[in-house]
């Protein structure tokens, strides 16, 4: 592990096609977990800025630490010029408009800094978003926290997936989501047959099952699996004058 307080400067470290996080909060460790669960970035050197007390991550030799501020002294110490990627994460410690001002202001200064690195901001609501266009951020998201340290993560490993899953979750795609429990007809089914028939007949794709007997979420369910009575469908579609009826 290396930090700011050692001796020597990251950027005589060489490294290069790292990733810098902005902020250490509990979606940064969510989106460091992330990354070291791809077997593509596993290694990837990951840097983190942030003005907290002690390192966040120890025991990994390619996740290095400065304590500070974003700003460009220890932008340039992180090596930014060889940096892949910069992710700005809000401040936890400050209120929702406080934390998206400063995540304004942080992504201004890694810009004004170097304008060719590739930057994915995370924002709580969509008021700073047009701030940080004009700041020419690559990738700004706006989403529940959870859900927005997974399409942080999703950024930085594959920037078409993120920006999908985003844009279905967008009024531009007139998409809407719905569960409905699973029709008596279709008790029994295989997921394979039920997925195709919804297709056809009813322009829904099923995204996911919600167990009613467990309360746990099935994500793209194999096709032999049986649906059964207390069963939810999560479904996708514009078909709203259907789903709408027979949603809870």
């Amino acid at each position: 592990m290396n930090s700011r307080n050692k001796p020597i400067p990251l950027h005589t470290l060489n490294i290069r096609k790292h990733v810098i996080i902005c902020e250490w909060n509990y979606r940064a460790k969510l989106i460091y977990q992330e990354l070291r669960n791809n077997f593509k970035r596993k290694k990837v050197p990951i840097v983190v800025i942030a003005d907290i007390e002690d390192e966040p991550i120890k025991n990994d030799n390619n996740l290095f630490f400065i304590k500070g501020a974003v700003e460009k002294e220890t932008l340039n110490e992180a090596n930014i010029r060889k940096a892949e990627t910069v992710v700005i994460l809000g401040d936890e410690n400050l209120d929702d408009t406080s934390r998206d001002a400063k995540v304004a202001l942080s992504t201004l200064t890694v810009e004004n800094t170097y304008r060719q690195v590739y930057t994915i901001v995370e924002l709580a609501d969509e008021r700073y978003f047009e701030l940080c266009q004009k700041a020419h951020a690559d990738r700004i998201i706006v989403a529940g926290s959870n859900f927005r340290s997974h399409l942080v993560s999703s950024a930085v490993i594959n920037n078409g997936i993120s920006d999908l899953v985003s844009y279905i979750l967008t009024e531009q795609s007139k998409n809407q989501f719905y569960q409905i429990p699973v029709p008596s007809y279709y008790q029994g089914c295989a997921f394979i047959n039920v997925l195709v028939e919804m297709r056809r007949c009813r322009q829904g794709t099923i995204i996911a099952i919600f167990q009613g007997t467990t309360g746990k979420i099935v994500t793209n369910p194999e096709s032999k699996y049986e649906l059964q009575k207390g069963d939810f469908l999560i479904v996708m579609t514009r078909n709203k004058s259907y789903f709408s009826r027979l949603s809870l």
